[in-house]
């Protein structure tokens, strides 16, 4: 018997059709399920008490659970991480959004997906993410200071541009001149960095992309540093405050404050099919290499 945790914001409403589908598909085959409290009364009309309920204190590893099941898009994939921590648990997402680059199917193979699962018919895919030391008036706040995609730096409330001073390893780089700054992760250099002119990253890549949005500096590019590399930032400008990112999670900053940017001493382990690697993502979501000549594609 396998055991499954479900977790689902909700964000779109035909969520609920394939939360319930999920729910009759695991029960069905006699596997153990456990379900987030925003589930509690779905899962409790369909199965009574065949399964637990669970928030964000739970010890998914004192359960037992051997799977993570996220329902939703990226943005809800991203979101599982703060459960799922250094579990090493695998996180399998299904999609019911628009692209999900980083979801392991579609909505519409339930039945087949899980049924790959139950075969463990696929691949890990390991993930490195961001670990963040902040300035100590959001550092409590932030209660889990890891980020998978990317952590970014914005203006907030002005039209002015910042200054971003980076250092790595210690060693100054330079000061951006910009909107802001994007640090992505080779997972998350599919998302806000691609949107603003940086490359794409393969997952296994043991790299991270510096792209700055909107630079005012006109020779300076995206960068691809080593994932091992330590990285201060410092961000001045005229407005009294800045905003920063982490993934989902944002947070007011005052000018002047150091963050601390390195690799987590921990990986996020995610499930990718075999039929569904990352270049057919590239091809079959991002329209990559589409021309008329590629008669494959």
């Amino acid at each position: 018997m396998l055991k499954f945790a479900l977790f689902c914001p909700f964000k779109l409403h035909e969520s609920k059709i394939y939360v319930e589908e999920i729910i009759n598909n695991i029960i069905e085959n006699n596997h153990y399920l456990m379900v987030d409290e925003n589930l509690e009364s779905i899962a409790k009309k369909q199965v009574g008490s065949q399964v637990d309920i669970f928030d964000k204190e739970v010890d998914l590893v004192a359960k037992g659970i051997d799977y993570f099941i996220s329902i939703g898009g990226d943005g809800t994939l991203l979101q599982s991480i703060i459960y799922v921590k250094d579990t090493n648990i695998p996180i399998i997402g299904i999609n019911v959004g628009r692209l999900g680059f980083l979801t392991s199917f579609q909505k519409k193979a339930i039945k087949e997906g899980m049924g790959n699962i139950y075969n463990k018919d696929y691949n890990i895919i390991k993930r490195s993410l961001f670990q963040i030391k902040a300035p100590s008036s959001i550092q409590p706040l932030m209660k889990f200071p890891y980020a998978l995609n990317e952590v970014a730096f914005n203006r907030e409330h002005t039209t002015s541009l910042i200054s971003i001073h980076i250092e790595l390893n210690n060693k100054f780089l330079t000061t951006y001149w910009a909107d802001g700054l994007i640090i992505a992760t080779a997972t998350g250099s599919t998302g806000y960095s691609l949107s603003s002119g940086g490359p794409i990253l393969s997952p296994e890549t043991k790299g991270i992309v510096l792209t700055p949005i909107s630079p005012h500096n006109l020779n300076v590019r995206p960068l691809v540093i080593p994932e091992e590399t330590e990285l201060k930032i410092i961000i001045k400008g005229n407005a009294k405050k800045y905003s920063f990112s982490m993934d989902s999670r944002i947070f007011s900053i005052e000018n002047n404050k150091e963050f601390i940017i390195k690799k987590a001493p921990f990986v996020i382990s995610t499930i990718e099919f075999k039929n569904e690697d990352f270049y057919k993502k590239l091809k079959g979501k991002l329209l990559w290499g589409v021309d008329n000549r590629n008669m494959t594609i």
